[in-house]
């Protein structure tokens, strides 16, 4: 086989290495081997020329990889572009609701252990809501309400010895209490000691009343 001459060489190197670089080819030994063999045929090859038909392949060759690196580095702009464009879609991370978490660690938990964590976030969450309520009421009846105690804050008195004085205030009041019904009662009492004459008229006339 007659091995090409110098501007053939260059036209199949140029062209195969932009096969290889399209991935239309793939790049073995071989293949590394005869480019290299090319490439050296090539030093000898000056600028080329139009005014022969063996320029003008190696011319148009050339004109085809200069156009085709041109219109690679233009897509590669344009795809890494898109890429960046891409990225700026998901700069912001999603926010996960806790409640997310906790449905996704029901797959690794029994049903009894379920439930009872479902019992347990129910009942702190109701605690949570009554007081709160409690707190408003409080709010809204110290805001209607201006009587304020004259207390102290520091007060040295022991709490037992306030709850036992409270119950003896309380059962002397009861027995004054009870001793001023007594005496009323007796007083009263005393008004009606007198007995009532009853004669023989009021007798016969209370027998008339009754039908007797």
């Amino acid at each position: 086989m007659k091995a090409p001459d110098a501007v053939t060489a260059k036209s199949l190197g140029m062209f195969t290495k932009m096969l290889i670089e399209s991935n239309v080819i793939e790049d073995n030994e071989a293949l590394t081997t005869a480019l290299s063999a090319v490439a050296k045929k090539c030093m000898d090859i000056g600028t080329p020329q139009k005014d022969t038909k063996k320029n003008q392949r190696i011319f148009d060759v050339t004109r085809m990889a200069d156009k085709y690196a041109k219109t690679k580095e233009k897509l590669e702009k344009i795809r890494q572009k898109m890429q960046d464009e891409e990225l700026l879609k998901y700069t912001n991370r999603p926010k996960i609701n806790k409640k997310s978490f906790e449905l996704s660690n029901h797959e690794n938990l029994p049903l009894h252990l379920r439930a009872q964590k479902v019992i347990e976030y129910k009942q702190r969450w109701l605690a949570d809501k009554v007081k709160e309520k409690n707190e408003q009421e409080q709010e809204i009846f110290n805001k209607k309400c201006t009587f304020s105690p004259n207390k102290k804050n520091n007060s040295t008195r022991d709490p037992q010895k306030v709850i036992e004085d409270l119950y003896n205030w309380k059962k002397k009041v009861d027995d004054n209490l009870k001793k001023s019904q007594e005496y009323y009662e007796k007083e009263k009492l005393g008004q009606y000691k007198t007995k009532p004459k009853i004669t023989e008229k009021s007798k016969v006339l209370s027998m008339k009343v009754k039908g007797i």
